[in-house]
């Protein structure tokens, strides 16, 4: 038996989209999580289990009989689901309608939340929506401007309702080329390219070698300083130097190859940026 308590919906929709991904690669980029992560949460679920659900030879990695077994129960799940979701989705008796004034911060909201908008709206045709991508969101907020905001700092305010989504991961971020022509391959070898940073402290970057090379003191040759993630994002992709960005804003420049994660086994929790 499976125990809930172990055994959630995440740990076998991690396994649904591992078992459904040409490798462990793609699953990860498709879950925004490190290999290592899918790694851990395979070897979570087969110990809660008791049983493998994987063979593994050499780097194979493939699925067992219990694995395709498991693989045919959570087909069904994940199916009813969905279907169950756009049945939902499309009943009018549901249906919002007025105005909707969203905020969201200036990366999050043009990365991620403008290219996931459109089931919403098609479920909700009578709802207009507003939204504002913005730094300065809580200010609007209180004043009554903006109905709802997304952001990534905590408000304690006991008149506010808050509901976390989920936690940031930052990644470390170079071009292909660059990556190869510095050879790239320790945390020293950092110490022969440019950092791009968002503040000329370099305040990201400290907090990040802090907890990766306690003790270890590395400069770059140069900072260059920018004050909006996208144009860092945009001078990484150009060679110009590497990058300290959250993982959600270069999915599609890692997916097409434009930039590369440097030393993705590291866990750079949002915890660590703040």
């Amino acid at each position: 038996m499976i125990s809930p308590a172990t055994n959630d919906l995440q740990f076998l929709h991690t396994f649904f989209i591992a078992a459904t991904s040409r490798t462990y690669t793609e699953a990860a980029e498709r879950l925004c999580l490190s290999q290592s992560a899918i790694s851990h949460a395979m070897a979570k679920l087969e110990r809660s289990l008791g049983l493998e659900l994987w063979e593994r030879t050499g780097t194979n990695v493939r699925l067992n009989d219990a694995g395709h077994r498991l693989l045919e129960s959570c087909e069904r799940i994940f199916d009813e689901w969905h279907s169950c979701r756009d049945q939902l989705h499309s009943s009018d008796s549901g249906s919002l309608t007025g105005t909707l004034r969203i905020g969201a911060t200036v990366e999050f909201g043009n990365a991620v939340l403008t290219r996931n908008l459109r089931p919403f709206l098609v479920s909700h045709p009578n709802l207009d929506l507003q939204l504002t991508c913005s730094h300065d969101l809580f200010d609007p907020l209180l004043a009554g401007i903006l109905d709802a905001i997304i952001d990534c700092w905590p408000h304690p305010r006991s008149d506010l309702w808050s509901l976390p989504l989920f936690q940031e991961r930052y990644v470390l971020v170079v071009a292909q080329e660059l990556a190869l022509s510095a050879n790239i391959r320790r945390l020293r070898d950092l110490q022969s390219v440019t950092w791009l940073s968002l503040d000329a402290g370099g305040a990201w970057w400290h907090r990040f070698l802090e907890k990766m090379s306690p003790g270890e003191k590395l400069k770059p040759p140069r900072f260059f300083t920018i004050n909006h993630l996208r144009g860092m994002i945009n001078l990484a992709v150009a060679g110009v130097g590497v990058a300290l960005v959250p993982a959600y804003c270069v999915m599609n420049e890692i997916r097409q190859k434009e930039l590369k994660v440097l030393f993705p086994k590291f866990r750079l929790p949002e915890s660590l940026m703040k």
